[in-house]
């Protein structure tokens, strides 16, 4: 059986939406499974309370690792230190607004086997209030038109306009490339430019079309306004892009003129429940 590690960077104190957090993490059905917490931005107590709640609603044992530093890091920085220390086969990605589905590492470690597949993909969930999640007022993010685009031209910076590989719940197989964790990015959309670089080597992707996960998303966050995003998304491709200028200009028509529009059109194409998406870039 393989090996899985869940990473959270966490700065935030303990409160009703931490503790539906982190009983979605400890209730995941496999065995192998590691959890590391990375607190960071926040005091001791804060931290302790936090720490003794996840300990003691550890239903299944899994193994549980703990960080703490009152420095403020980003959620690049604070990944990348958890991966010095990570031996696993595979890491799903995770944040502290993050509520995951209590099968999603097992269901999606399954499906990687069955498919050969490095990187597994699901739609989610998204809400702006705890208040809206628990009343079911969420709304559905779908990735099907995303992994589309990346089944049909591969890696094309443009593209990258939008998180075509979510973060939120995301599988991916470390023990293939696993200096790209060890590097893992710290700047602004880290995510973003770790599956440039992790696709770019050449992986397999499956996309399944049941949300697996569920995250908070507000206009007031950086991913949430959607002119600062695309900002920030251009900052991260043309952080590992030469030719920036000229990127700058293409990258701000392309997705405004073109991309924008067929990602709308995209996204309602009706999609069944148990549709996938398997290929290799």
């Amino acid at each position: 059986m393989f090996t899985v590690s869940i990473v959270v960077p966490t700065h935030l104190p303990l409160d009703d939406h931490r503790r539906y957090v982190y009983s979605s993490l400890l209730a995941q059905q496999h065995d192998l499974l590691q959890i590391h917490f990375v607190f960071n931005g926040l005091g001791r107590k804060d931290y302790l309370i936090s720490k003794q709640f996840i300990q003691s609603n550890n239903i299944h044992g899994h193994q549980l690792f703990f960080s703490f530093t009152a420095l403020a890091l980003t959620p690049g920085q604070a990944r990348r230190a958890a991966f010095q220390n990570i031996q696993t086969d595979f890491v799903l990605f995770s944040d502290s607004d993050d509520i995951l589905d209590s099968s999603v590492v097992s269901t999606k470690l399954k499906l990687a086997m069955q498919t050969g597949s490095d990187i597994v993909v699901s739609d989610a969930l998204v809400f702006s209030t705890y208040a809206r999640y628990k009343n079911n007022r969420t709304t559905r993010k779908r990735y099907f038109a995303h992994s589309l685009l990346i089944a049909l031209f591969g890696v094309f910076p443009l593209f990258f306009a939008f998180n075509l590989v979510p973060n939120s719940g995301t599988l991916v197989n470390r023990a293939k490339y696993p200096d790209l964790f060890l590097n893992y990015p710290t700047s602004v959309h880290e995510d973003l430019q770790f599956f440039v670089k992790y696709l770019s080597r050449g992986a397999r992707l499956l996309y399944i079309s049941k949300p697996c996960s569920s995250y908070f998303i507000s206009r007031r966050t950086s991913t949430g306004n959607k002119f600062c995003s695309k900002l920030n998304h251009f900052f991260a491709v043309s952080s590992i892009r030469p030719d920036k200028h000229r990127l700058l200009i293409l990258f701000f028509c392309f997705t405004f003129l073109l991309l924008l529009p067929l990602m709308y059109i995209l996204h309602f194409l009706h999609i069944s429940e148990d549709s996938t998406l398997c290929f290799s870039v």
